[in-house]
């Protein structure tokens, strides 16, 4: 090796030396996009990292779109995220394996979470998702830590493995619109017990529901004609499966390695009847009915899945139009009743004696509550009364003894005898303008609204003509309230029961609607604010004299200031 040669290698090293000695200046961009960096640019939107390890977005537009692990604040402490105002959507990968993010905020611009976004968060325990979201991409949550998930009603799809080993998901709200349910969506899902798919979904994909071990009950919606392979392969916890009569096609691995207890419920002559047939699976009718001379359904029987009821709002294509007389009679598992848009009548006692129903939903087609509905449901709290209900039949709902107030509807010209005996929890009643008598001309039987012991107002108009003589018996708290000359004024005379005359129009102020304003009225808006007395939808509207929309402390304040002849007005 020659002097030369070694004096240019020596010449080389020390360069080396001097350029390793020197600072090295990177761009702002490349200082900001570091590992570690607190601040920079993603997509149309900028982020920044505090030291307590929250990460903000913020602008206006779209963040970017990331492989996993290649996000700008990757290898970063993230235990919280915030998404401001203004920016559209949740890149793809964003927070891909963050296992410290415990916290999400999301505000209602973004519109679509990417792919992948959250996937395998798994502190991740809830999040709240924006009705401004229409669409969560592949894989948006999967092996996140998520307990329970509610999908905003924008949301028409459930994407592919959009769940998928979400093994701490116990229930899943999916809503109104969603339309398909993906291949591998809740794929392992081990924890999930149980879930309702509506209406509006119509199919569910290969391996939707694969391995979800705990789901134990399944109702599919009216509208699903598709079940696909593997659907619900190995969910060995499930005992009940609905399949409603559009469904078409159900794939032969569909419910392979389920539970033996494995019961499907569906219709006669049913696609459901005929999977069960060939793949050997227990098949139980839900339904009996008959098919009326309109060509709609009466049902007749209707046996309970899981001790859940569902009333369907077709069958065949046919709707259900008529529950029939003492369908459910007796059954105490029922807590709970939907009654659905196309029923317009509900027979005889056909919730006669379901002691534990709490609530009931009724669809406002129903003209007719035939004799002993709902009577003796002893634990019912509430109900809605459809707005085109014409008839309460007799006894409908006697001895009700929890069931506080009633909306009776302007329709309604007939209650039959004793529809409200022994309603004692019962507070206030009106009476619709077309209903003629208050109990049967004879004297036998109970009064209709005899021993309502809680009942303290009752507003009759003038078109009753017949009130029976022990209607009111036992009730020692009642006033009613009728139009000055009326036979309910006559009537309180003669029985020695407190009166009030009452106006059906009354003017702004005038809550007691008895034709004049007066500290009375400021009174029962304050008992209607401690909660001791509910308004009627016309009290409410008098009561609100500030004309603000709502009744409070305000429109009681205003009141008295008028009645102190102060310069203010009402309405």
């Amino acid at each position: 090796m020659t002097k030369k040669f070694m004096k240019s290698i020596a010449v080389l090293l020390a360069a080396v030396v001097l350029l390793s000695a020197l600072p090295f200046t990177a761009s702002a961009a490349e200082t900001e996009q570091n590992v570690g960096a607190s601040s920079g640019t993603t997509g149309d939107c900028t982020w920044t990292l505090d030291d307590d390890g929250t990460l903000t977005i913020s602008g206006n537009g779209a963040m970017g779109d990331y492989n996993p692990l290649s996000s700008p604040w990757w290898n970063t402490s993230i235990s919280k995220v915030i998404i401001e105002n203004g920016v559209t959507n949740i890149g793809d990968s964003a927070f891909y394996a963050y296992s410290s993010l415990t916290s999400v905020t999301i505000s209602d611009s973004v519109t679509s979470i990417g792919a992948s976004a959250f996937e395998y968060c798994n502190s991740l325990t809830s999040i709240i998702i924006p009705n401004s979201v229409t669409s969560i991409g592949e894989s948006a949550f999967e092996g996140a830590g998520l307990t329970s998930i509610t999908i905003p009603d924008s949301v028409t799809s459930i994407a592919y493995k959009a769940f998928y080993n979400c093994t701490s998901l116990i229930s899943v709200s999916v809503p109104e619109g969603v339309t398909i349910i993906g291949n591998s969506a809740f794929y392992s899902c081990t924890s999930l017990k149980s879930i309702i798919i509506p209406d509006s979904v119509t199919s569910i994909e290969s391996s939707a529901f694969y391995n979800c071990r705990s789901l134990t009950c399944v109702f599919l919606g009216n509208s699903v004609t598709e079940i696909g392979y593997d659907a619900f392969y190995c969910c060995t916890g499930l005992t009940s499966v609905t399949i409603p009569d559009s469904v078409t096609s159900i794939s032969g691995s569909a419910f392979y390695r389920c539970s033996t207890d494995l019961t499907i419920y569906g219709n006669t002559g049913s696609e459901a009847e005929a999977y069960c047939t060939r793949d050997g699976v227990r098949f139980r009718a839900i339904y009996e009915y008959t098919i009326l001379s309109d060509d709609s359904i009466k049902l007749i029987k209707c046996n309970l899945v899981d001790n859940q009821l569902v009333i369907p709002h077709a069958i065949g294509g046919k709707a259900v139009t008529q529950l029939g007389n003492w369908l459910f009679a007796y059954n105490t598992d029922i807590q709970s009743v939907s009654i659905p848009e196309s029923v317009t009548v509900i027979g005889r006692g056909v919730f006669f004696g379901c002691t534990e129903i709490k609530t009931v939903s009724m669809g406002n087609n129903v003209t007719e509550i035939s004799e002993s509905a709902f009577e003796k449901c002893l634990f019912l709290e509430s109900i809605n009364l459809s707005t085109s209900l014409e008839t309460i039949g007799d006894e409908a709902f006697y001895d009700c003894r929890r069931l506080k107030t009633l909306e009776i509807p302007a329709t309604v010209t007939h209650i039959g005898e004793e529809a409200f005996t022994n309603c004692r929890s019962l507070q206030s009643l009106v009476i619709p303008n077309g209903v003629q008598t208050l109990g049967g001309e004879s004297s036998y039987g109970f009064g209709m609204f005899e021993n309502c012991k809680s009942l303290e107002e009752i507003i009759i108009p003038d078109s009753v003509t017949f009130i029976q003589n022990n209607a009111f018996a036992g009730c020692d708290k009642v006033t009613i309230l009728a139009p000055a000359g009326s036979c309910a004024e006559e009537f309180a005379r003669k029985s020695g029961l407190p009166f009030r005359a009452y106006i059906d129009n009354p003017s702004v102020g005038d809550v007691s609607m008895d034709g004049a304003i007066t500290v009375s009225d400021v009174t029962i808006i304050q008992q209607s604010l401690a909660e001791f007395k509910a308004l009627t939808d016309k009290q409410i509207a008098t009561a609100d004299v500030d004309g603000n929309g709502e009744v409070t402390v305000a429109d009681a304040t205003r009141l008295q200031m008028y009645l102190a002849e102060f310069d203010v007005e009402l309405g």
